[in-house]
């Protein structure tokens, strides 16, 4: 026993050291593809390759329709707009128009009231022996405080025309302010049935028309007595 030699110890890290990482022998071989599996790897592989393009085709098709489904909004939305556009262009054609209209009437609604004040009401309102004092308060009643209302209600409109902006200029604000004032036509409302009234007394009144007559021979026909009704409109419509 004494004579045997003892192994060398073996380190821990040499054990297997010499089998291949598989671990197979080094003698080992892979096994070989047979033809079936090779044939099953080629339709998988096919398979996959299908299924990729399938995919592809997929993503396409959808982006084409996401762009088409897009494109159709735009379209749409730029259809609105349009359509916006001119609903206000056309709004504000006719806002125009009226302001216009507007601007046109009240000046001559306030030529006329100067032209019946300057031709008629002070003119009369020293001739006594044409209208009395009371009758010329009937027949005119609050003519010059109503001129001076139209009067500067109508410059406030001139003004703000000057520098028109149909997305700026508030034409109502101006209606506001002079409600108030306005509410001095109650006067005359109150009053209309008994001018007219007057009115028709006095011309067909022959000693009214002698005095009045010279007044204006163009504005007031003559005879007063034949065509009354003519007559009267036309004095009217200038008062």
């Amino acid at each position: 026993m004494g004579g045997c030699c003892t192994a060398p110890p073996v380190e821990e890290a040499d054990v297997g050291s010499d089998l291949p990482p598989d671990g197979l022998s080094k003698d080992a071989e892979p096994a070989k593809e047979t033809s079936e599996e090779r044939r099953q790897r080629e339709k998988q592989e096919e398979q996959t390759r299908e299924e990729l393009a399938r995919k592809r085709e997929q993503e396409e098709l959808e982006r084409k329709m996401e762009e088409e489904r897009q494109r159709k909004l735009e379209e749409e939305r730029q259809r609105k707009l349009e359509e916006e556009r001119q609903r206000r262009l056309k709004w504000a054609q006719k806002r125009v128009h009226s302001i216009e209209e507007l601007i046109n009437t009240e000046q001559t609604y306030v030529d006329s009231l100067s032209l019946c004040i300057d031709l008629f009401a002070n003119p009369l309102e020293n001739m006594p022996k044409a209208i009395s004092r009371n009758d010329h308060r009937v027949l005119f009643s609050d003519i010059k405080t109503i001129r001076g209302i139209n009067e500067a209600f109508l410059q406030e409109l001139l003004q703000d025309w000057k520098s028109f902006d149909n997305d700026k200029t508030m034409i109502g604000e101006h209606f506001i302010k002079f409600t108030p004032y306005f509410r001095q036509y109650q006067n005359y409302l109150n009053n209309y049935g008994n001018s007219i009234d007057l009115l028709f007394r006095i011309v067909h009144s022959s000693s009214s028309y002698e005095v009045m007559s010279p007044l204006s021979p163009s504005l007031i026909p003559l005879p007063f007595t034949s065509n009354a009704n003519q007559n009267l409109d036309g004095i009217y419509i200038l008062c």
